[in-house]
């Protein structure tokens, strides 16, 4: 909980120190005159920091002189928060109060010394409070409201150094100071200061808002007469429509779009001037670089035959060896695999090793000889008998070996032939193969080529804009109207700034005219003013002549003239020195019994006469005036309207010209426009065409890469029928091999079969020698076994050998094969691989060229046929022109002696179709024009006010009319009428309706806020005599403000109708604008009715009554307590209603809810409450968190407060505050 706990003054408001404690509620008592009030103003400072409403009159010292008398006057606050207390310093800076905030709970030592006097100086002051560095001394704060920002938390510093020092949070804090305020500044209690109470609580500022009635008697002063005036200009027929202004529009429009035909004549005129030059100059220059192209192409196409000649030369060599590299690959691999087939591993392995098997076999062989030496006599007898069957047998066999070799021979021969053949065939075949795969080939290269021309060219298709010429021109045409925008914007502009100028110049004119009449007009009606009211005076002294004293002294024919009529000025004899005045008794030359010297004193009394002659002369002086006011105004009149015709003058042809280039400027956006459309309407058909010249070239593709694919079919079968041939002929070899192959088997079997039985004889021979041999050696002592297995060695040995010389040849011929073709496998294939890589590189070589040689003779062929269609074109449209000017005469002379030329890209056939149309154009529309402007004027009569020509007879005469009409719209000479009062109209319809809403805006706020009071009361309700208070508010009865509310209540119902607040509007709005015009003479003539009233405030829009119910005594709604029940009772039920109101805009302000914080309220008159009722009132705020500060001369009940304190006076006059009782129980 946050309140203000204390209140400390020093040397303050004629206190010397003393402490008062604000945590209860706080009675003060004394007599009058002791300081009561004085607290209480202190105490209200605290809240409102608002030393105008503090309740101190004029005659009385200022709050800064009175409570900061001195250097050392300080009044301190001490605040007690959640988490301790805080101290506010205020005291006197340059003369006015200012505060500083101390984080830290009040102590007497801060400023009083040990000597007990109180310190000036604020360093030292400062420097006693920060001896203890925690605590926090704030900035002087000079501005009051910022310092209510910061103790009611409306403080947004970055550091949030501020935040801990209020009471509250709140942005809309102002009713609660205010409303402290109201408490104890307002003794009385009536509907009107509740209202006032409740409507201040409402705003930020003292100043009610109220509607400014003076404004609308200023504004209110021509409006009827000024209406009457021009309605006829916006009058709508009874289908809406408005003809006049419509047909004017016609008129103005039909003049504009004439011009405009006009301008394209001029323009197509240019323009084609410009085109025949362009066309006579380029149709040679053109043809002659047609020619040249033609060269180029002849060029170009002899370039390309030499070169496709150069690649089929270079291919076809190449081609050549490859072919051979194929061959030699083809024999490395059926030799590699007959080898393989005849196991020539296993015969070299055994060839190899010849030298090792001879020497094993003369190793044998010394070893027999030796087994066998000492019975060389037996070895040799049997070795020559079984080497004679050996010579036999090998005659047998060499027989045989003959005649197999011989056979062998014979088929070696004929197998060589059949091979030969063979080859001879494969190599027929092959060449045939290859030859027509190489035309294969070429057909696919060329294939392959062609198509990566078709995908070049689908490359190019993706960027082909075959109207970029049409679209360059048209975006040609698009910058030149650009450039023309920009001149005629340039040229408007500075047309209409010398219009601005003119018409600058004309309104100083009008402006020094205006100010010289208004000098002369208000110093004569000054003159008038004084002159009318001298005359009204001698007319009124006139008028009471009959009866008069002067009538009397005029009958008495005493000298009263020298006497009482010298005395009868004040100024010249009551203030007047040098009159000697004596008391003379009763002498007849006195005044009353007093003499005066009159002989200085001129006589100033006049005659009825003299008047009646005064009254004449002002009369005609009165009238003089008046005739100079009329003559003034005539003049000013005719010299603005000599201004006006002169300017007129000199901007009509400025306007001639801002209208002629307006229209070429409003044309260019439409023409800019078309211009684009054609663009787009290119680019949309350029990617139209480029689709499907882009799928059209897709389908080329596709038939290429068909055409390729069977082509390949075709290479691949033509391949596969020579594998087919090539078998079937190798098939013929094999066959023909295998027949040789089973002659030679036949043969060796006969001769296997010979030699079998051969080597049966030999054999059964032989081993008759051996066993005899065998028998003898036996005989002698021979260990025969060992010499046979001997023997079988040496047999087994010479058997390898045989079989290596009959394997010989074939080793030789392999290692040859091997050496010229095996080991050189390898580099074949490379050299037949670069070959290939050298056909595609070739073909891609001259592919390259070809295609450069094909992309410039398309760029040729299609430059060539770009040029023949201009060459075609300007023949065309030259053609055209010759006979547009010597047959057709289109043109007039006047036409065909501009030799202007615009620079354009259109061509002369089209330019001639746009000038044909642009002038057909304009003769309809000038007779367009005719018609309108005749339409027009119909509405019109010859001495209309806007001097229109009703009666044209000349071309010139209509266009005159338009361009007046024009000026007239243009320079919205209308709106010198309209505008005024229309805006007439709308300040007062819409300023009533805005003001007259603001006002009534707050009406639900009113309404809640009393419910909020009177609910308030019920919660917490007054345990006494009081059981209800309750408040309501009422319609207003005020005549003017009703009559405000039905007009605001008018334009809210109709805001659609009323439009743009113009009350020369049509259609079906003329009804309400009519209404509104009744509600605003209604207006003047209530404001007539009431001339002194100045305002109308919120108070005006409502009426607040209360109902007080006293136990069973009832008010009724009333506006004032008055007289409820006892004095008392009345002052009881005043501050009962005073304390619901500040507990409601206290419990309205906190931003957090939840907050709780206790303020005072300071009241008066407290004292004549019944003893009963004290401790009421004080539980009714006590209940609402708001403390009672009361005072009154004495205290009757004084434990009904916490505090009591009694104020008295020394005899310094210093006010003494004694605390008498200090209640615990009170809370």
């Amino acid at each position: 909980m946050r309140f203000l706990s204390k209140i400390i003054f020093i040397n303050s408001a004629h206190i010397r120190y003393t402490e008062i404690q604000l945590d209860g509620n706080v009675h003060f008592t004394g007599t009058q005159g002791v300081g009561k009030s004085t607290i209480l103003r202190a105490l209200l400072f605290f809240y409102n920091a608002d030393k105008l409403h503090l309740g101190i009159k004029v005659e009385q010292d200022s709050f800064d002189k009175f409570y900061f008398e001195y250097a050392n006057s300080f009044i301190i606050y001490e605040v007690r928060t959640e988490n301790g207390a805080y101290t506010i310093l205020t005291a006197r800076h340059q003369g006015r109060a200012v505060f500083r905030f101390i984080d830290a709970p009040y102590q007497k030592e801060w400023f009083i010394d040990e000597n007990g006097r109180a310190l000036s100086d604020w360093v030292k002051i400062k420097q006693k409070i920060t001896s203890n560095s925690s605590i926090d001394v704030s900035d002087r704060i000079d501005s009051y409201e910022r310092y209510r920002d910061i103790i009611f938390g409306n403080v947004r510093d970055k550091a949030h150094k501020y935040a801990k020092y209020a009471l509250v949070e709140s942005s809309k804090y102002q009713n609660i100071p205010r409303s402290i305020q109201n408490v104890f500044l307002n003794s009385k209690l009536d509907a009107e200061f509740v209202k006032k109470t409740i409507i201040e609580s409402m705003t930020d500022s003292d100043n009610e808002e109220a509607i400014k009635l003076s404004v609308y008697r200023g504004l209110m002063a021509d409006f009827e007469q000024e209406y009457n005036d021009i309605y006829i200009w916006n009058k709508k027929e009874s289908n809406g429509e408005n003809i006049v202004q419509r047909q004017a529009e016609q008129v103005i429009s039909t003049y504009r779009e004439a011009i405009a035909y006009e301008y394209q004549i001029r323009k197509a005129i240019h323009e084609l001037n410009f085109a025949v030059q362009y066309a006579q100059e380029q149709l040679p220059i053109v043809q002659d670089e047609v020619n040249h192209i033609e060269e180029q192409m002849k060029i170009e196409n002899q370039h390309k035959k030499d070169i496709d000649g150069e690649r089929d030369r270079e291919l076809e060599k190449l081609r050549e060896a490859i072919g051979k590299q194929k061959y030699l690959i083809d024999q490395i691999r059926e030799k590699r695999k007959r080898y393989a087939e005849m196991g020539i591993e296993a015969m070299l392995r055994l060839h190899n090793s010849e030298p090792q098997i001879r020497n094993e076999r003369e190793k044998q062989q010394g070893i027999l000889n030796t087994l066998t030496k000492q019975y060389a006599d037996i070895e040799d007898k049997y070795n020559n008998l079984i080497e004679q069957l050996n010579i036999s047998l090998e005659r047998f066999k060499n027989n045989q070996e003959t005649q197999l070799n011989k056979l062998r021979e014979e088929i070696r021969n004929q197998r060589e032939q059949h091979i030969a053949e063979n080859k001879r065939q494969l190599d027929e075949a092959e060449k045939r193969c290859d030859d027509d795969c190489q035309q294969i080939e070429q057909k696919i290269d060329a294939l392959q080529g062609d198509l990566r021309k078709a995908e070049l060219k689908k490359q190019e298709l993706r960027t082909w804009q075959p109207y970029a010429e049409e679209k360059a021109a048209l975006q040609k045409d698009i910058n030149l109207l650009d450039t023309d925008e920009r001149e005629a914007k340039a040229i408007i502009e500075a047309k209409d700034n010398a219009i601005k100028l003119l018409r600058s110049e004309a309104n100083a004119e009008v402006e020094k005219a205006n100010r010289n009449y208004e000098i002369e007009d208000k110093q004569l009606r000054t003159n008038l003013q004084t002159l009318q009211e001298e005359l009204e005076n001698i007319n009124s002294l006139l008028a009471r002549y009959n009866g008069s004293l002067y009538e009397w002294l005029a009958n008495t024919n005493l000298p009263w003239e020298e006497t009482i009529g010298r005395v009868i000025d004040e100024e010249r004899v009551l203030y007047a020195h040098g009159l000697s005045p004596v008391l003379s008794g009763k002498d007849n030359d006195s005044f009353y019994g007093v003499r005066l010297d009159l002989s200085q004193v001129e006589p100033t009394h006049r005659s009825p006469d003299d008047y009646r002659k005064r009254g004449k002369e002002l009369e005609e002086q009165i009238a003089g005036i008046k005739k100079q006011l009329d003559d003034i105004l005539l003049a000013k009149d005719q010299k603005i309207q000599k201004i006006n015709t002169r300017l007129s003058e000199k901007i009509r042809p400025l306007q001639q010209e801002i209208t002629n280039y307006g229209v070429r400027l409003d044309s260019i956006p439409q023409q800019r426009r078309d211009k684009q459309t054609a663009i787009d309407s290119l680019v949309r058909k350029e990617q139209e065409e480029r689709n499907n010249k882009v799928a059209e070239q897709q389908d080329v593709i596709n038939g290429i890469m068909v055409n390729i694919s069977n082509t390949k079919t075709e290479r691949n079968n033509r391949r596969a029928t020579f594998e087919k041939e090539k078998k079937q002929i190798n098939a013929v070899v094999e066959s023909k091999g295998k027949e040789l192959e089973k002659k030679l088997h036949e043969f060796k079997a006969a001769q296997e079969e010979e030699k079998v039985k051969e080597q049966v004889k030999y054999s059964q021979q032989k081993h008759q020698y051996e066993a005899e041999r065998e028998k003898e050696l036996k005989g002698k002592g021979a260990d025969t076994e060992i010499i046979q297995k001997q023997k079988d060695i040496i047999r087994g040995l010479d058997q390898q050998l045989q079989t290596i010389e009959y394997q010989r040849q074939l080793v030789y011929d392999y290692i040859r094969d091997k050496a010229d073709l095996f080991d050189k496998e390898e580099s074949i294939k490379q050299e037949k691989k670069l070959l290939e890589e050298k056909v595609s590189s070739v073909q891609s070589h001259y592919e390259e060229k070809t295609r450069r040689i094909t992309a410039k003779l398309t760029e040729l062929s299609a430059s060539k046929e770009q040029k023949n269609a201009k060459i075609k074109e300007w023949t065309e449209g030259l053609d055209q022109y010759k006979l547009m000017i010597d047959k057709e005469h289109l043109l007039s002379d006047a036409y065909l002696q501009d030799a202007k030329a615009k620079e354009t890209t259109k061509s002369c056939k089209t330019i001639i179709a746009e000038l044909h149309g642009a002038i057909n154009d304009k003769k309809r529309k000038q007779e367009e024009l005719k018609r309108n402007v005749n339409n027009f004027n119909n509405h019109f009569k010859p001495n209309n006010i806007f001097k229109f020509n009703t009666t044209p007879v000349y071309d010139e005469d209509y266009i005159a009319i338009a361009l007046s009409l024009q000026e007239f719209i243009d320079n919205n000479k209308i709106e010198e009428y309209r505008k005024r009062t229309n805006e007439l109209y709308q300040n007062i319809l819409q300023g009533v309706s805005r003001e007259v809403g603001i006002l009534m805006n707050h009406q639900s706020e009113i309404e809640t806020i009393i419910k909020d009071i009177n609910r308030d009361f019920e919660k917490k309700a007054f345990a006494g005599v009081i059981k209800s208070i309750e408040l309501r508010s009422e319609p207003s009865v005020d005549t003017l403000m009703r009559l405000l509310q039905k007009i605001q209540e008018f334009s809210l119902q109709n805001a659609q109708n009323l439009g743009s607040a113009n009350i020369f509007s049509d259609n079906n709005k003329e009804d309400v604008n009519r209404k509104a015009v009744e509600y605003l003479i209604l207006f003047m003539k209530q404001l007539l009715k009431e001339p002194n009233r100045q305002l109308l405030t919120l108070s005006d829009t409502f009426n607040l009554q209360f109902r007080v119910r006293e136990n069973d005594h009832s008010t009724g709604w009333v506006e004032r307590i008055n007289n409820v029940g006892s004095d008392g009772t009345d002052i009881l039920v005043k501050a009962m209603i005073n304390i619901m109101l500040i507990n409601v805009f206290k419990n309205k302000a906190a931003r957090n809810k939840n907050q709780k914080f206790i303020i005072h309220c300071m009241m008066d008159e407290i004292g004549k409450l019944h003893p009963s009722n004290v401790k009421g009132i004080l539980d009714f705020a006590n209940t609402r968190n708001i403390y009672l500060i009361n005072s009154s001369p004495m205290s009757y009940n004084p434990y009904d407060y916490r505090y009591t304190y009694m104020l008295s006076k020394d005899q310094r006059s210093m006010t003494q505050v004694t605390r008498l009782l200090k209640n615990d129980l009170s809370e």
